[in-house]
């Protein structure tokens, strides 16, 4: 019993002294701040740089930021310059933003060991004479909806730090391909947006109220129209006239140019969608890892190809492009295979020239887009069709769903006919109506549903395409 006594207090002895010397371990690290002033405050004046140096000394070093407090995910890493010091410029632009999005406030210098631990620096307290300027805020009216293409907020930076990822060895953090990339600041350049020209009926630059000298203009090749103020000085409009839908197609891009207090803000780029894809030599060889997303070489990102896993043989493969339609359904294929899609005005062909699985490793498939004369249509007999189907949509005992509402046949009839009123000139096949008219929503992108009777959903083109195949044998003669 003695002896058993005694290996417990032994035990016990050791656990406290491995945690004694883990806690002197921890108290070694020590952290002195350097450069601090007696009074900060956001902005800096302009040429004014505040240097802070971090001094670590004791353990090693596994990270050293800047952030409000240890939980926050907002950190502004330190620059190592040697000898144990850690070094981080306060006028440097993406801090300043950062830190005046919060308003007045205190941030702490944190260093992480290589054990984990955490150690922090007394609150550095600041105030903010002039909040970070927002970029404006740009939104498209598309047939009659106003939507946001582009919100940058310096306020939710602190919040959504999750998203962000760190560019190695640099102090800076930066958005996702998610997001809009750029700076926060002045010159935010703005990823490319797919719109349609022909269904946007204006555009809106939204500045902060107290903007200085806001300023917005949109150009295409060498042609520029302004954006004017209408009820308020802070918020520019262009209204879309026929001029400018033709300019917008017939380039391609419209660029936005905003701009306050003569500096520039943002840049945005409006890309139309192709009108057929540029492929070097009327085809193009790609290979596609099995659960990625591709870009088609020659259509600027707009058209793109996902497989899912290679099992058997056979893969999963839909093609859809950058504004949200569906050119190929999720479908299976196998080598040989052929898909056929449209973009545009041009017809193509999905060859699927190889799956290969390996033991180990990334699986992938090879495949070949290749341009192909378009089949005669009767264009009477298609418009026929059209017009059976639109019937057949009112006639039903279906619910259908657009964008998360639910309509009845009868309401789904009159929009979908007012789609097609609008869009007729375009659309020259039954398959060209469901797929641009009947079966997606063009402000959202999104597919249409349909409740059927005994309560299942399906995709708006599915229940469609069924409707189709069962129209009578002598109007599909007629093709």
């Amino acid at each position: 019993m003695a002896a058993k006594r005694a290996l417990l207090v032994g035990l016990v002895l050791c656990f406290m002294n491995l945690m004694f010397a883990q806690s002197l371990a921890f108290a070694e690290v020590t952290m002195r701040i350097l450069g601090v002033p007696d009074r900060l405050s956001f902005p800096l004046p302009k040429g004014t740089n505040i240097v802070l140096t971090a001094t670590i000394k004791g353990g090693e070093v596994r990270g050293v930021w800047l952030s409000r407090n240890r939980d926050a995910q907002a950190r502004f890493k330190l620059v190592p310059v040697g000898g144990g010091a850690y070094q981080v410029n306060l006028a440097d632009r993406v801090l300043s933003a950062m830190i005046r999005a919060e308003g007045t406030g205190q941030f702490q210098i944190f260093v992480e060991t290589s054990d984990g631990h955490i150690v922090a620096s007394v609150p550095m307290h600041y105030a903010v004479t002039e909040p970070a300027r927002m970029p404006p805020r740009i939104y498209v009216y598309v047939d009659g909806k106003k939507t946001e293409i582009l919100s940058p907020s310096f306020a939710q930076i602190w919040e959504d730090m999750a998203m962000l990822t760190h560019v190695s060895d640099s102090s800076l953090w930066v958005l996702p391909a998610a997001l809009p990339p750029g700076r926060f600041g002045t010159q935010t350049v703005a990823e490319s947006y797919f719109l349609s020209p022909e269904h946007v009926d204006k555009i809106e630059v939204r500045f902060e109220e107290d903007a200085v000298g806001p300023v917005a203009e949109a150009c295409v090749g060498e042609k520029t129209w302004s954006l004017r103020a209408s009820n308020a000085a802070n918020v520019l409009n262009l209204g879309m006239t026929a001029e400018i839908r033709s300019a917008w197609k017939e380039h391609g891009n419209l660029e936005l140019m905003c701009s306050q207090a003569g500096m520039e803000e943002m840049r945005v780029v409006l890309k139309a969608p192709s009108k057929r894809l540029n492929l070097a030599g009327d085809s193009v060889k790609m290979t596609i890892i099995q659960r990625h997303l591709k870009e088609v070489p020659g259509s600027e990102g707009y058209v793109r190809i996902y497989i899912d896993d290679i099992t058997a043989a056979q893969v999963l493969l839909s093609i859809t492009t950058a504004d949200g339609q569906t050119l190929v359904d999720q479908t299976s294929v196998r080598r040989g295979d052929e898909v056929t899609f449209t973009v545009g005005e041009g017809h193509y062909k999905l060859t699927v020239e190889k799956l290969v699985n390996f033991i180990a490793g990334d699986d992938y498939g090879a495949f070949t887009v290749s341009q192909v004369t378009p089949p005669e249509v009767d264009e009477r007999a298609e418009r026929e069709k059209i017009e059976r189907l639109m019937d057949i949509i009112e006639e039903s005992d279906v619910i259908f769903i657009r964008n998360d509402r639910e309509y009845t046949p009868a309401g789904a009839a009159e929009h979908i006919r007012k789609k097609y009123e609008y869009a007729h000139e375009e659309i020259r096949t039954a398959e060209g109506f469901i797929d641009r008219v009947a079966g997606r929503s063009w402000i959202s992108g999104r597919d249409y549903l349909v409740r059927l009777p005994d309560g299942r959903e399906i995709k708006a083109k599915r229940w469609l395409r069924d409707q189709l195949a069962k129209l009578p044998q002598s109007e599909e003669q007629k093709q």
